[in-house]
Formats: C-alpha cells, structure tokens, sequence
C-alpha cells in the first residue's frame, strides 16, 4: 500500500516527537520504508536498514540508539512498530471494505451486468493469476458488511512488497540513477521478473558493484550510467557476476573492450 496514512496530531503528541530532528527523521523515514513493505520494515539489519534509508554511519550511530526502543519484532523476526501496524491492517481492511461496497453498489445500480461481469471480476487473469483481490462478504442482520481477503490477494500484495523492496535497495545504493516517482509498467514488470529468477539478496549485491563501477556509475567519458531496467535484465545480470564491468576487469581484459560495453548498452537488456 503506497498512500501512507499519517496522523500529525498522534505524532506531535507522541514520546517520539521529543527526540532530536535528526532523530525524528530517522524515525520517519524508517516508518515509511515500514509501510511500503507491508506494515513492517523488511529488514531487522540494522546495516541494510541504514542503506535503505540513506543515512551515513555517523547519522546512524547518533540516531539509531534513540530510535530502535520505537520497533518491536513480530512473530517473523521483522521489525514493526505496533502504532503503525494497526493503522497498517485497519487501512487494508477499509480498502477492502470499500472495494466491496463498491461492487455490491454497481450490481444494484446495474443488475443485468451483474452476471456478465461477475466472472471477469472473480477470476484472476491468465497474465496475472494472483493480480485480482477475491473479496467475500458477508452481511450481518444490521447491515453491516465484513470482508476477508483471499489468499491471491495476500500474495499479490507480498509480492507488490517485494518489488518495492527492490527498487528501494537499488535507489539507495545506486542514487545517481534513481527511479522516477511512479515506476513505469515496464520497470515493475521487470521487476517481477527479475524476483522470479533470483532473491532480493542477490539483487542487493549486483546493485553495490554496479555502484562501484566506474562504468556503470557514469564515470565514463559518455556520462552514461545503468539504469535499474538495464541491471534487471538477465544479460547483463550474468556480465556483473561475471566480473566484466569491475574496474580491473576493464582495466586488463582483452575480451571486453569499451565499444563492446556500450553495445551492451544500447542492447540493454
């Protein structure tokens, strides 16, 4: 769920509003990073949470300390923060709900595309098994409508979760080629595709020697740089492991010369 719900009159009354700004920001970005990932952060490490949110060592060792009283394991290991968590799982059960009423609404309104549409709203389709929520109502005596969501929409979302987990590792690691602020259908489709072939661990890891790169950073005499659509693809992916855009790579090999990487460039993929 990207619209993160933030109650200002809850925080400026909070304990943590008393903690020093650089502090209160940590604490911010961190609760934000949490609510892109699902309500929780998707890290319990405090190194890999350093990187995610963009501070040096020197911002985390003076606002970590002071900060990390506020998050709580859960029953996985994540780190969340209760506050949050419950504004977390009541905004997805409004959404649902709303989502319901709203079917229910148009089927009374328009009753004879009721059944035509029903199929086509249940069923998930064949490019995307799990991209349809599955809501099922059910009506008490005063009215009132409670919905649970199905185990597709679980997984859509768990993997929605994972796909912004992974543009956050490469726009903290890799900051002199960020992603736009709405990603485009291709990049998330690439996204998916690359979580598919291989874990966000492993991703991780491409993005830190893609940024220490000379090449791939855009210290080359063209000022190009790799994008994150470029790293996903799986050409390239295999060329990072293999250690052909390292700087002693390209210092002494033979095999790849510049003109062979800015081929690879502008194949991009």
């Amino acid at each position: 769920m990207r619209g993160e719900l933030f109650w200002v009159d809850r925080w400026r009354s909070s304990s943590a509003y008393g903690l020093s700004m650089e502090a209160r920001g940590l604490y911010r970005e961190l609760l934000s990073l949490a609510w892109i990932s699902g309500g929780k952060l998707p890290t319990s490490d405090p190194a890999k949470l350093r990187r995610m949110v963009g501070a040096d060592a020197d911002e985390w060792e003076r606002s970590w300390p002071m900060v990390e009283p506020y998050w709580q394991p859960d029953a996985s290991g994540s780190l969340e923060n209760k506050v949050q968590a419950e504004i977390y799982s009541e905004s997805l059960r409004r959404s649902a709900s709303h989502a319901e009423r709203g079917r229910l609404g148009a089927a009374k309104r328009w009753p004879s595309h009721g059944a035509a549409n029903s199929p086509a709203i249940a069923q998930p389709s064949d490019s995307h098994p799990v991209a349809t929520a599955q809501v099922m109502p059910s009506v008490s005596g005063s009215g009132s409508v409670s919905v649970s969501v199905s185990r597709d929409t679980h997984a859509r979302a768990r993997d929605d979760v994972l796909v912004m987990d992974l543009i956050t590792a490469w726009d903290t690691t890799c900051p002199f080629s960020r992603t736009s602020a709405v990603p485009p259908k291709s990049l998330l489709a690439q996204c998916r595709a690359a979580l598919a072939r291989d874990g966000l661990l492993v991703w991780e890891e491409r993005f830190r020697v893609v940024a220490a790169s000379p090449f791939l950073s855009g210290r080359n005499d063209r000022g190009w740089c790799a994008t994150l659509f470029w790293t996903l693809g799986p050409k390239n992916a295999a060329k990072i492991d293999g250690g052909c855009y390292s700087q002693r790579q390209m210092t002494i090999s033979t095999r790849l010369t510049a003109a062979d990487l800015l081929a690879d460039v502008q194949e991009g993929a």
